[in-house]
Parts: C-alpha cells; structure tokens; sequence
C-alpha cells in the first residue's frame, strides 16, 4: 500500500518545488536532493512515461510529464512512494491514467481533495475503468475541444494547429502531442493526401465520438421490486427518480459535473458501490473497503447533484441509493453521414477525403454491429 504521494515542478530558477503532498511528513526523510534525483533520472531521457527506483528505504513509482515541446510548459512529476520491497507494476496502469488529470487540476479549487482521493483510492483500486478512461479525456480541455472541432468534419493537421492556438492563445508548434491519446484509443484516425511523392495534407477523421449521461439505475429498481420488504423505500425511490427524469435536461454544466464525478476517484468509489445496490450510510466505508477521509465531502457533492439520494425507513435509518447512474459512454458517430456530404457539396474537403472518411466510419460500424 502506498506510503503518499507527491506532486513535483522544476523551476529554472530555484530548482525543484514541491507543489502538494500527502501525507504532511511524506518528505521527512526525503531531501531536495533525493527529488532532484527523480527529476533528473527521467530527464535523461526527456520523454513522459513512468519510472521507477528505491531510495531511502522506500519504492517510488513516478510519472513525468516530459520536457517541455512549448515555451510556456513546465515539467510536472506526480509519485507514489511504496515501501521498499513493494511492488510497483501493479501501480503503473492507474498512475498514468490518473497523472494528467491530477497536473491539470493544479490550481483549481478542489485540487487538494482530488490529490487525496488519488493517494487513498490507490491502497484499494490498481485499474481503471473504461468509464474513467472516457471521462478522463472529456475532463481534458484540450481533448474535448479536439472532439468538438472534429464533429463538424475532417480537418488537416494545420487547420487544427491554428485552431488550438487560437484556443490556447498561444502558438502551437507540433499539434501531434496533443492527438496520441485520442489516436491510440482510435477517437481519431489520420489520412495522408499525396500528390505523387509528396505528403500535401495529412486529415484528421473522427470515427468515435465520446458522451456522459444520466440514466436511471435499473438493475436497482429491479432489486427493490424482487425483494421482500422495505415497501417505504420502493416508492420513495421509484417516485423520486420518476420525478427526476420526468424534468431532467442534460445542459453542459450538468455535463460537466459528471465528467467530474467519474474521473474523481472519490465520487467514483461511492458511485462504483452504489451500483451494487442500496446501502446504509454508515456502511458505506466498510463497503468500499478502505477509508476515505473525502466520504463525506464527496457524499454531500454527489448528493446535492442529485446522483445520490439518501432514504430514511420507518425505523429513522438512512439508506443510500443511486439516483441516477453516470455512463461514459462511446457512441457511433451516424451524424458524420451528413456533415460529410454537406462540407463535400460546400467544396470544403474534395472527393477523396470524404470518400475516405465514409469509409472508415463503415470499418467502424462494422465492428459494432455486424457481430451482434
């Protein structure tokens, strides 16, 4: 189980800064120099990745963010420190997953409880879902804005990078380091145009598109209607989410606030237990299998989202339910038919480029659904 975890920049100027750190005395028996070290070990190389060594009696597993590819970039590292003889591989997949979400919240106003919740969720959860995965890239500004651009069509590596810059409001030099993880989890593929030897354009097609709902949490209901007793909390759950959904609009900021609750690892816990079926509140942690010092923070946000609903029964006891299940989902983009065809009629991309990319959104839709 990890001992804490720390979250490190360089500065030019002074050196290494610790930025957060959990618990107070992780560092007590770590110096500058034992950081600096970390630093300059993943340096050599300067490529982002994960990295592992023992010092002072511990093993640290750390994932550095690279050396800077624009002028106003820093360089981040975020580690978890194990004692010695633990075994890191098996923190590998999570940390990754988890790093850029952690640095990119730097700063916001729940950074320090999001920092937490990473460090206490990582003595019990080694993997990371399908669902995190997804939230993790719509939480990415960067990611969604590439996602939203490319709804509206192909576009060329170029016509990106001046759309990201205008964005960003700053020049983008190498538009590629912000598209390896929507290419590797095949959001996007790319298409070269070539006019004889000579690579002309190079297109970025969208063949998956990403979304984040609200549904409602069947295999409970299902549950509450097989079991025997409890008639109080049946048709209060029942005529609370008929009452929620009857009204429901999903806006962006509703939207947003989902993306928040699944790739925080601590909201995630207790929606991850609560899908299991309704539970007291007071077993909520002997449920989760560890402690989580946000519980009941994280209880509150979820609740006064309306994720969450507490009942009480005849007997004053309260019982937590999930109100309203969260899916990050991926979805057949069909609506891309039409903004081919329309930008193809408008002379915005020409044959080739629309031919390809109906194409490969057939290779998609093949994949789901000619198995099923």
């Amino acid at each position: 189980m990890p001992k804490g975890i720390g979250c490190f920049v360089w500065d030019d100027k002074t050196g290494v800064e610790i930025i957060e750190k959990y618990p107070d005395d992780l560092t007590q028996g770590l110096g500058n120099d034992d950081i600096l070290t970390i630093f300059t070990t993943h340096a050599l190389s300067g490529e982002a990745g994960i990295l592992t060594m023992v010092m002072r009696q511990m093993s640290v597993i750390s994932y550095y963010t690279g050396k800077p590819k624009e002028e106003d970039e820093a360089q981040f590292i975020l580690a978890l420190f194990l004692a010695e003889n633990e075994e890191t591989g098996i923190y590998e997949e999570y940390l990754s997953a988890i790093a850029e979400m952690v640095i990119k919240s730097i700063g916001k106003e729940d950074f320090k409880d999001l920092f937490i919740d990473c460090y206490e969720a990582a003595s019990h959860t080694k993997e990371i879902s399908e669902d995190q995965y997804r939230s993790f890239l719509l939480r990415d500004e960067i990611s969604s804005f590439i996602i939203e651009m490319l709804r509206e069509g192909p576009l060329t590596k170029n016509e990106l990078a001046k759309y990201l810059s205008k964005e960003l409001r700053r020049r983008v030099k190498d538009v590629n380091i912000y598209l390896m993880t929507l290419l590797k989890q095949n959001i996007l593929c790319e298409h070269s145009v070539s006019e004889g030897q000579r690579v002309t354009s190079e297109y970025l097609m969208m063949i998956k598109d990403l979304d984040i709902i609200r549904a409602p949490p069947l295999n409970i209901l299902i549950r509450l209607n097989t079991e025997q007793g409890y008639p109080e909390l049946i048709e209060g759950f029942q005529v609370s989410i008929e009452e929620f959904f009857k009204n429901y609009k999903p806006y962006p900021e509703d939207k947003k606030k989902l993306i928040e609750f699944i790739s925080n690892p601590g909201t995630y816990e207790i929606i991850k237990i609560l899908r299991q079926g309704y539970v007291k509140s007071g077993e909520l942690t002997l449920k989760m299998g560890f402690s989580m010092r946000n519980v009941y923070g994280n209880l509150k946000k979820l609740t006064d989202a309306n994720i969450i609903l507490p009942i009480k029964d005849n007997h004053e006891q309260i019982w937590l339910f999930l109100l309203c299940d969260i899916l990050a989902m991926e979805i057949y983009p069909e609506y891309l038919v039409d903004v081919i065809y329309k930008n193809w009629s408008s002379g915005l991309i020409d044959d080739e480029v629309a031919i390809e990319h109906l194409d490969r959104l057939r290779i998609e839709y093949g994949k789901r659904y000619t198995s099923e």
